[in-house]
């Protein structure tokens, strides 16, 4: 999951993290998402975002530029995140994760992800990505995640339920309210 900016997923990792999914990818399925807003901003004028898909997807990569996000959040094993609020709702839905490290100046040290970044594998080089998420799915992070979703601040200590509602509602499901 990659935002957009220097410290984003793809602007931090790009060629190396390609390299790393495509060697894994007889193992692994990998979905990419990245947000649909980053060419417009994304100020270092790299690659255009349908340059960067389409270099995945002839990686192997599977695109799917039809489908909305909800459907791949709510049925990953596992995200691989950098600050992107997507990741939130990975954290709401108690999925494993592995973050994407973000210098300490970029973000605020009280922050939701600050302490996501503290309880959570943190990826500061592609070629770890294997070993992380091997951790990430076979560690037991429900206790630190449920610390991250009783911080989150759009509705502190409701979070949970209120985003749990949103997505079974944008995803057809049935949940009682």
């Amino acid at each position: 999951i990659s935002t957009w900016g220097q410290h984003s997923l793809i602007d931090s990792f790009g060629d190396d993290l390609l390299e790393q999914v495509k060697d894994l990818s007889a193992r692994y399925k990998f979905i990419l998402s990245l947000h649909p807003r980053y060419d417009e901003f994304n100020k270092r004028n790299t690659e255009s975002r349908s340059d960067i898909l389409r270099r995945w997807e002839a990686a192997g990569v599977h695109i799917d530029r039809s489908a909305g996000w909800e459907e791949y959040v709510a049925s990953a094993d596992v995200a691989v995140s950098d600050h992107s609020s997507l990741g939130l709702y990975h954290v709401l839905l108690n999925h494993p994760m592995v973050l994407v490290d973000i210098p300490q100046d970029q973000y605020v040290m009280d922050s939701t992800f600050a302490l996501m970044k503290q309880r959570l594998p943190v990826l500061d080089r592609g070629a770890d990505l294997e070993s992380l998420l091997l951790q990430s799915m076979s560690t037991d992070y429900s206790s630190d995640l449920a610390l991250v979703r009783g911080r989150m601040l759009s509705c502190q200590g409701r979070a949970l339920v209120r985003y749990r509602e949103e997505i079974s509602e944008l995803l057809g499901l049935n949940v009682d309210r």
